[in-house]
Parts: structure tokens; C-alpha cells; sequence
């Protein structure tokens, strides 16, 4: 009789375990699909909010290239040349440019760089603010595009240091490509 009974202990003390073990098992596969949904909700917001800090600068800073592209419209060559040397030197950029249509074009700083799709772009009239990258100097910077007029592009070189202060929490996509040439 007792061994009936024992094995009646033992088959129940066993089905209560396999019914904890169910339990523990579903209540962590409950945890793990709500800290899932937690995580993916506070993603979604933290990208929303970026993408309001990042579109909040980048309209800065399409704001100061508008306000720059027409504080030189109406200079000579020798004023404009001053105001960008200015810019440049109070740190603002690490250089600039105007393109012309006919291909001259007006230095300042020491980024080196050419004419590219972007600047055809801002000619046909668009404000483009181009990749982050490498230029031929090892620095990490981002070029900007405005066009001054219908004959005049102005490209801008802001240095990844300073787009890092702007958003120092956030992992910036450096482009993956060589120096300029």
C-alpha cells in the first residue's frame, strides 16, 4: 500500500513540476516578446526624435547658407574672396567655393575638391547636403550645396567634428569610400 501510495506522491509531485516548468517557460517567452515590443516602441521613438534634431539642424544650416548665398550675391570677385576667407577663418567651415557655370572658380580654406553631381545638382537649383566622407586630407567632413544664382553654386565643407557636437549621442554613417581625387 505504501508504495501505491508513494508512486501516486511521486507521479503527482512529477506532474506538478512539468506544470511550474510550463509556466516558467511561457511566463519567459511573455517577458521576452513585451521587453521586444518595449525596446522596438522606445526605438521608434528615439528615431523620431533624431530625425526631428537632425531636420531641425539641417534646416539651420540651410538657413545660414541662404543667408550667406545672399550676402554675396552683388560682391566682386575680391569681396566675396574676403567674406568667404572670413568664414573660414573664424571657423565656421573648414573652406568654401563658388562653382561657376563656365568653370571658374573662387577658393577658400584647404579642402580640395571638384565640381561633382552635387554641384550639378545645386545648379539645376536644388540645395543638396551631401554624404558624410573622407576628403583628400584624412578629415571627416560634410559638403553642403546652394545655389548663389543661375550662373553660381556655393559649396560649403563642414568639418565631422562639428557635425559629431550637433548630434553626440547618435552613430553617424561614415561613407566608406576613398579620399576625394
Amino acid at each position: 500500500m505504501q508504495t501505491f501510495k508513494t508512486k501516486t506522491e511521486l507521479i503527482i509531485f512529477s506532474i506538478c513540476l512539468i506544470i511550474i516548468a510550463i509556466g516558467i517557460r511561457t511566463g519567459i517567452i511573455i517577458l521576452q516578446r513585451n521587453r521586444t515590443a518595449a525596446i522596438e516602441e522606445e526605438m521608434t521613438i528615439a528615431n523620431a526624435h533624431a530625425a526631428d534634431m537632425a531636420a531641425e539642424k539641417l534646416a539651420e544650416l540651410d538657413f545660414r547658407l541662404s543667408d550667406i548665398t545672399g550676402q554675396i550675391v552683388g560682391k566682386d570677385y575680391t569681396n566675396t574672396k574676403l567674406f568667404m576667407d572670413s568664414l573660414v577663418k573664424d571657423n565656421s567651415f573648414l573652406a568654401m567655393r563658388i562653382f561657376y557655370r563656365d568653370g571658374r572658380v573662387i577658393c577658400s580654406g584647404e579642402d580640395f575638391f571638384s565640381a561633382d553631381a552635387n554641384t550639378e545638382r545645386a545648379f539645376r537649383g536644388e540645395t543638396v547636403i551631401g554624404s558624410l566622407k573622407w576628403n583628400r586630407t584624412g578629415n571627416f567632413v560634410l559638403r553642403s550645396y546652394k545655389p548663389i544664382d543661375q550662373d553660381r553654386v556655393l559649396a560649403a565643407t563642414l568639418s565631422g567634428q562639428y557635425i559629431s557636437s550637433i548630434f553626440p549621442e547618435l552613430l553617424i554613417n561614415i561613407e566608406p569610400a576613398l579620399p576625394d581625387r
